[in-house]
């Protein structure tokens, strides 16, 4: 009923090409963004029991040593690495944010000239 018939021109091609590109792009961002918070909360998990650990030394493994430091040296470096990764989550939500603006963007052009006769949802 609401569909339209609506010729579409190179212009609309290249939104409706563009937002498909962003699409795909915000999947990426997003099962990035999913291996990375697992990443952060098993680092965080690993920062709570060296804080309940007793022990003055404690392993760490980089790359393929293992090296035995102290609790406290760990810990840090730990939360370094937690830090950085919880920064990388931030800048990835950053991009996923700023890219569904844009889509919104072109959802409105996009459904203002084919109305119905278009599916831009996911």
């Amino acid at each position: 009923e609401d569909e339209v018939s609506v010729d579409v021109d190179k212009h609309d091609q290249d939104r409706i090409n563009t937002f498909a590109s962003q699409n795909g792009e915000v999947k990426e961002l997003q099962a990035e963004l999913k291996v990375k918070k697992e990443h952060l909360e098993e680092l965080e998990d690993a920062i709570g029991a060296l804080y309940l650990s007793e022990d003055e030394k404690s392993s760490m493994m980089i790359g393929e040593s293992i090296f035995i430091l102290p609790r406290l040296d760990v810990i840090e470096k730990l939360e370094e690495m937690s830090d950085s990764t919880s920064a990388e989550c931030n800048e990835i939500e950053e991009k996923i944010s700023k890219i569904k603006q844009a889509q919104a963007e072109l959802k409105v052009i996009l459904y203002a000239k084919f109305r119905n006769s278009i599916n831009l949802e996911e």
